[in-house]
């Protein structure tokens, strides 16, 4: 929590989703971002989609508001490279309020991931703290 009062847990996961779309939006000045089909059809492991002219490909991104293990990380990633955009986009990233740094395992897997999937796809591990003032939960992006 911070100072605001702040948390993640207070939002539902709409209001996640919301927020993951304004922080990509407003950090990579991209207008085109936006929210990929509606709740109950087959996303492929996309929430938020953007087109990028210049590339002719995408940036997607999935927002777990919940609970990430490392095994559903893993699934997370797999289902999406093995769907329709894994070879149409440049950029994956997963946002998540978990704390994926409570475990020396998650660690590893990730670490091995950015050196993987870095060289197929555009992906970066890190969190948002520093784009939200005060906060200090962990996100994966």
């Amino acid at each position: 929590m911070n100072e605001n009062g702040f948390t993640w847990a207070k939002l539902d996961w709409k209001d996640f989703q919301r927020i993951s779309l304004f922080l990509y939006r407003e950090d990579h000045d991209d207008p085109a971002i936006e929210e990929y089909l509606r709740q109950g059809h087959f996303q492929a492991g996309i929430d938020l989609l953007s087109f990028k002219q210049e590339s002719g490909r995408y940036v997607c991104i999935q927002c777990k508001h919940t609970d990430l293990t490392l095994s559903k990380l893993k699934s997370a990633v797999n289902l999406f490279l093995s769907e329709e955009f894994g070879d149409k986009t440049d950029t994956f990233i997963i946002t998540t309020t978990a704390d994926l740094q409570k475990k020396s395992a998650n660690q590893t897997w990730i670490n091995q991931q950015k050196i993987a999937l870095r060289e197929h796809k555009g992906v970066c591990y890190g969190d948002v703290d520093h784009l939200i003032p005060g906060q200090t939960d962990q996100a994966i992006s």
